[in-house]
């Protein structure tokens, strides 16, 4: 029940409340011990104490404890509070008007170890104000200093948080004692996925072969998707230090994974949209998404047919074929047409041009210029998501924002993709060329099929039983 304001002194049922930004438990013991002293000398008595250890006044993640006791406080359960001093209590002013108002209406006393905060009268009021705004001041300086430090680190191509997954370091209390040096086994696994991601490989398949072999995740256990590609984005994989988005210097106290250009490559692959949309499930057949109905323009995909088992007096079998779902005009049996591209991709990859074909790079420097246009945007749309979250534009400016860069961004990441050669795939070509085919990953080789030729299936007449290639239409790519 609130107290009447004759009886505010008279405190019978008080909280202790104590709080540490970093985990301490002496530090909080210390602060413990001064309010149950403080509550002895005003002769309050303590009925619960509320700790909040390692958490922030001011982080905007919840304060458990506190949260809980100005609900006790609200509801009539504790008559005052006694903290260290009022900062431990919040250094947000709303949240010490808040306490204010419980003083005002409901007789709450509140009380430090350095004294009683008459929150009664129009001068401890002040007092608490003005301690509120210090306290908070002394935040926002902090803050800005950090800012500042941090901003200075990354021009100075100082690395920052703990050692990354791929090298390996000496801290010691947060502090890097030394440069970092690589991981031989981590790097290992990036500089692989890499290569393999490049050849055409998906990371789906490339973490169902990790966990296989058993290769350790960065924490133990197995590997997923996600983080594979958060840790292959990374742009500290090519020895690049990043800050508020922005690549700002090169890391001087890390060797680099991955060679600058190499890493460009594997981020406009992990970034096309085209990659992005067609996340479902992984591809089963050769041509299915690739080859394209002669009928209507779009791609086919694989119907599979019905096993000689299943067959019934009135439904024979059929065999697995490709088929366009979209004006059901095309109907292809799937085997000889996949038996005839790959005849035709590996007497193309034997010709002696094959090689410079699949590895072809288009202008470096437009290439650079693209790259530099796209970090520009990807930056702005997070300096406005940065706003959003501060509260200095609404959710409907962040949509408009959105919705005008991201197709800027996409159209970027595509003209990147399409500006890099596949030199990864160039180890397929030459005279062991039809070995390799026979030994590549389903994605090797569609992406192979991909980079030399367009497959056109045209429709054949009904009744006809032999498989004519002259319906199939094969366009081949030229080298620049």
């Amino acid at each position: 029940m609130p107290l009447a304001k004759d009886e505010r002194y008279l405190v019978q049922r008080t909280a202790a409340y104590a709080r540490m930004s970093k985990d301490s438990e002496l530090g909080i013991e210390r602060q413990l011990a001064d309010i149950r002293s403080k509550a002895t000398d005003l002769g309050w008595r303590i009925v619960a104490e509320f700790i909040d250890n390692d958490v922030s006044a001011t982080a905007k993640r919840s304060r458990p404890q506190y949260e809980k006791m100005m609900l006790a406080a609200r509801t009539g359960q504790i008559h005052a509070i006694i903290c260290w001093d009022l900062d431990r209590l919040s250094r947000k002013p709303r949240e010490i008007e808040d306490v204010i108002e419980l003083a005002e209406v409901d007789g709450l006393q509140l009380a430090s170890c350095g004294g009683l905060i008459d929150l009664a009268t129009p001068q401890g009021r002040m007092i608490a104000g003005i301690k509120a705004q210090v306290a908070r001041h002394e935040v926002d300086q902090l803050k800005r200093r950090m800012r500042r430090s941090l901003a200075q680190r990354a021009a100075d191509g100082k690395p920052h948080a703990r050692v990354p997954y791929g090298w390996t370091g000496d801290v010691v209390e947060g502090r890097r004692l030394g440069p970092d040096r690589l991981d031989p086994k981590a790097a290992a696994v990036i500089q692989e996925t890499a290569t393999r991601l490049l050849a055409g490989e998906s990371l789906r398949s490339i973490v169902v072969d990790l966990n296989q072999r058993g290769v350790p995740a960065p924490h133990g256990g197995q590997w997923t998707t996600p983080p594979l590609r958060a840790i292959m984005l990374r742009e500290s994989n090519a020895g690049r230090r990043v800050h508020l988005g922005q690549i700002v210097s090169e890391i001087t106290a890390r060797p680099p994974i991955l060679d600058p250009g190499f890493h460009d490559r594997v981020v406009a692959l992990l970034n096309d949209p085209k990659r992005r949309t067609n996340a479902g499930a992984p591809k089963r057949h050769l041509l299915s998404k690739l080859a394209i109905c002669g009928k209507c323009g779009n791609t086919v995909t694989v119907n599979p047919g019905r096993p000689i088992s299943h067959a019934t007096p009135t439904k024979r079998g059929k065999s697995p074929g490709y088929a366009c779902v979209t004006c059901f005009g095309v109907r292809r049996v799937q085997a000889p047409i996949d038996e005839l591209v790959s005849e035709l991709v590996i007497a193309r990859l034997q010709q002696p041009d094959a090689a410079e074909l699949l590895g072809q790079v288009t202008d470096r420097e437009a290439i650079a210029s693209t790259r530099m246009s796209l970090q520009a945007l990807e930056a702005r749309l997070l300096r406005a998501a940065d706003d959003y979250a501060d509260g200095v534009i609404t959710a409907a400016q962040l949509a408009r924002i959105s919705n005008k860069l991201r197709p800027q961004i996409e159209s970027l990441g595509r003209t990147l993709t399409d500006s890099f050669g596949r030199p990864e795939l160039a180890a397929y070509a030459g005279p062991s060329a039809a070995a390799a085919w026979r030994s590549a990953p389903l994605d090797v080789k569609r992406s192979i099929v991909d980079v030399l030729m367009t497959i056109t299936l045209h429709p054949v007449g009904p009744g006809r039983r032999r498989f004519d290639p002259s319906t199939v239409e094969i366009r081949w790519r030229e080298s620049n």
